[in-house]
Formats: structure tokens, sequence, C-alpha cells
């Protein structure tokens, strides 16, 4: 049912043919669209991201973590090939952890997971939609040694 399209004027005949035929073109990886996953006048590069940035404020006015830094990059090893994580969260008893949310898991992040092992300054949590995984960092609990931290707020 509903108004034949031919009885439209051309102009809105016009439009709607346009949204009609306009494929919809997604993120290679699934990525939500930009608004979906702003908050705060912060872009996030996931939804998953943005709802975990919501969690640590949360956390954040309970006293449960006196804060956080977002997208902190560390020069594991070589440090040809440095390793962003979406979140340096300092917790209420002075620990520091690194927290990476994943939704799906690329060849170059796994490479980066398996040096975090030998090199990371702390321990690393890779949240994922059912489960977190902990990669405990050669420093296992303290933020010293190889660890070379760059603030990016990327928006």
């Amino acid at each position: 049912m509903g108004i034949p399209l031919n009885s439209l004027p051309q102009h809105l005949q016009d439009q709607v043919r346009a949204q009609i035929t306009t494929p919809i073109v997604r993120n290679k990886y699934g990525v939500a669209p930009k608004p979906q996953r702003t908050c705060g006048g912060v872009t996030f590069d996931s939804k998953a991201e943005m709802l975990r940035a919501a969690q640590l404020d949360a956390m954040m006015m309970a006293g449960q973590i006196v804060g956080y830094q977002r997208q902190t990059t560390f020069r594991l090893g070589d440090g040809l090939d440095p390793y962003r994580v979406d979140f340096l969260v300092f917790d209420a008893y002075g620990q520091v952890h690194a927290e990476d949310v994943k939704g799906m898991e690329t060849k170059k992040f796994r490479s980066h997971r398996r040096r975090w092992a030998m090199y990371g300054p702390c321990d690393l949590h890779i949240i994922k939609k059912n489960a977190t995984e902990v990669v405990h960092g050669a420093n296992h609990g303290t933020v010293a040694g190889r660890l070379y931290s760059r603030r990016s707020d990327r928006t």
C-alpha cells in the first residue's frame, strides 16, 4: 500500500530513487557510523570502546579508579611497530593496567599480544564482548622500564 511513486512530483521521485538505490557502505570490521560512536564530543574507534569509556567514567565517579588516559602508545621491544592501547587505567590502589577493547582480532594484534607478554610494562586487559583476557606484561603490575607513552586524542 502507500502512495504510488509516479504520483509524486519529479524532484521527490528522484530523492526516493536515490535513497533506494544508494548502497549502504559498511566498514570492513563492522564499525558503527560516526554518530553512534561519539559521546561527549569525543569520537571513539568503536561503539564498544565508547561504552567502555562510559564504564570507566562511572568507575571513576564511584572511586574504584583514579582516572584513565585514552590512546596511549607503547614501544615494545625494538620500538619499530608502536602499539596504541585504548585506555591506560589508574586504579585506586596505585596499580596501572592497559586496556584494549576488541571486536575482531587481527594478525597484527596477535603479534602485539605476544610482544606485550615479553616487553609490556604492565598488564594488558583485552576486553571482548563476552570475556576479558589478561596478558601479564614483563614488569607485571608496575609501570617502569620500557614505557614510553605519548598521549594522542584522535577525534
